[in-house]
């Protein structure tokens, strides 16, 4: 969800702060095998949620990010999809959901790597902590 303070980003920055994620990701082992990857949405307009039911409004979306391969949960506006992270998936996916996103009204704030009992490591401009997840 975006809040005032969050930097709104260009593309090149989605790109440049991907490219910084993927380094730690690639020395994971968990990378080596397919792991859930979270895009992140938020709307331009907010709407009103006691008037309009997001759910509904963002449902038509669920067909298009599914040619992109992604499950979008309406919801909570994220976009789901299980992959292995390159600099080749950067460079064609996060472009795409970018302009998708910028096409419907929406706002991209990037993409989080959220394999399972770990921490998500973020290509986001805001944080994001896996509460389930205990942290020493």
């Amino acid at each position: 969800m975006f809040e005032p303070d969050d930097p709104d980003w260009l593309l090149v920055d989605h790109l440049l702060a991907g490219k910084t994620a993927l380094a730690p990701i690639a020395l994971n082992p968990k990378s080596k095998l397919p792991q859930w990857v979270c895009h992140h949405f938020s709307e331009l307009v907010p709407t009103d949620q006691l008037v309009v039911n997001i759910t509904e409004l963002y449902t038509p979306l669920v067909s298009t990010f599914e040619q992109l391969g992604l499950v979008l949960e309406p919801d909570r506006l994220e976009a789901w999809e299980k992959g292995l992270l390159t600099d080749a998936w950067l460079n064609d996916k996060i472009p795409k959901l970018f302009a998708l996103a910028a096409r419907e009204g929406l706002r991209y704030q990037g993409w989080s790597w959220e394999p399972d009992d770990e921490q998500p490591v973020c290509a986001t401009n805001f944080p994001i902590l896996n509460n389930r997840i205990k942290t020493e």
